[in-house]
């Protein structure tokens, strides 16, 4: 009997601990590198020991924990980024805007290639509002947002928007599939559909939201459905520049470089031909980044930003304008370096600066910027990139209407 236990313990031992490394092998996990970086103002982190620090707008950003609460005011606004820790590859994007506070569960990658267990991101958004990019994916990634009144699972790629406070949780998708989970229920949203959670009862909708009358707005498909205009350039014997589909780092993106003297631009353009009469909504929302320029501001006549969107619309009377906003990273405002285009008839808006080097989102509501010029047709949208030497690209690109 001594001889058949110490047999049956020593093949107990013998399976098991295979067994038992294996499946530590394979639930084996590794923390993914989330960066909150402040776009606006500074950015609250509060660590799970209560210790805070201050992200500020002229830092490049500052490493996020799991536990770890961001928090902006009244006049913030930042982005979280999560990317692999081994590729680099985008794995998260998440705007957020002022009075919010998100929290950042988990974000983890297999550690071992024979893991089975996918990439996930886990965050709670306890209030505020936030919009969430997702690239498109290689591997398999599951995307959990907590609210207050329940979960949302995202599926990317897409884009998203949520908004939430203790009493509701508004969802939009833009692009992608978002399935909601309140009160034991489920619910799908698809893209350009809305819909509202509270607590205590099920899901609410789907609801129409705006529609993006970009197509290919995220650059997923290269430039597709977009038009790339030839390089203009003033000097004869210098050099043109490059439009480039940037997709290394997992998030696609259209790049503006060029290197050289004398005035050089270029542009992509889109025919949109959609009636927009008195819309409720119609807003421009883009991604951009500006690495460099030469050329201070938008040069002396304000019509050379390295990042510039341009709509050509009809207004009511059926005159064609055309709105113009750019961006630039260096240089100071001054009577040789205007921060608004001294050659464009209105309506026109003024220059926005940018963090160089950083990834900015920027939202845009057309119905003020096009304030006594309202349009009733647009016609097309153009991103373009100008000036000696410079370096600029833009990740995505909507305009979002809603009637």
């Amino acid at each position: 009997m001594v001889v058949l236990l110490a047999f049956a313990i020593f093949i107990a031992i013998a399976i098991s601990i295979p067994l038992l490394i294996s499946s530590l092998i394979r639930q084996s996990v590794r923390p993914m590198t989330s960066v909150a970086i402040s776009n606006q103002g500074s950015l609250a982190l509060v660590e799970t020991n209560g210790d805070s620090s201050a992200i500020l707008e002229t830092e490049n950003g500052m490493l996020v924990n799991w536990g770890d609460n961001l928090i902006t005011q009244s006049a913030d606004n930042g982005t979280i980024v999560i990317t692999h820790p081994e590729t680099e590859e985008l794995i998260f994007r998440g705007q957020i805007y002022a009075n919010t506070t998100l929290v950042l569960n988990e974000a983890t990658t297999p550690r071992y290639e024979v893991n089975t267990l996918p990439d996930e991101v886990s965050l709670e958004l306890k209030h505020g509002r936030m919009r969430v990019t997702l690239p498109q994916e290689k591997e398999p990634i599951t995307y959990l947002l907590d609210v207050p009144q329940g979960q949302i699972e995202l599926f990317g790629p897409g884009q998203f928007a949520v908004v939430a406070s203790e009493e509701e949780t508004q969802v939009s998708v833009f692009e992608g599939v978002a399935k909601l989970t309140s009160s034991g229920s489920v619910l799908d949203l698809s893209r350009s559909e809305r819909a509202i959670l509270m607590e205590g009862v099920a899901p609410d909708g789907p609801y129409a939201t705006s529609r993006n009358l970009i197509t290919n707005g995220s650059f997923n498909a290269g430039l597709d459905h977009w038009i790339a205009q030839d390089w203009l350039i003033e000097l004869a014997d210098q050099p043109t520049g490059e439009t480039k589909n940037e997709t290394f780092t997992g998030d696609n993106s259209i790049r503006f470089i060029r290197n050289g003297v004398g005035a050089a631009e270029t542009a992509i353009r889109q025919t949109i031909d959609e009636d927009v009469t008195d819309f409720e909504l119609l807003e421009l929302v883009m991604t951009l980044r500006i690495h460099g320029q030469t050329l201070w501001v938008c040069g002396t006549v304000g019509s050379e930003c390295p990042l510039m969107v341009r709509l050509e619309y009809e207004d009511e009377l059926g005159i064609v304008r055309t709105w113009e906003q750019g961006f630039f990273a260096d240089g100071n405002v001054s009577e040789s370096s205007p921060d608004s285009c001294q050659t464009c008839v209105l309506p026109s808006s003024r220059h926005q600066r940018v963090q160089p080097g950083r990834v900015i989102a920027e939202e845009i509501d057309l119905n003020e910027a096009l304030q006594g010029f309202p349009p009733s047709q647009i016609r097309s949208i153009s991103v373009s990139s100008a000036g000696h030497a410079f370096d600029a690209e833009v990740f995505d690109i909507a305009l979002n209407a809603r009637e």
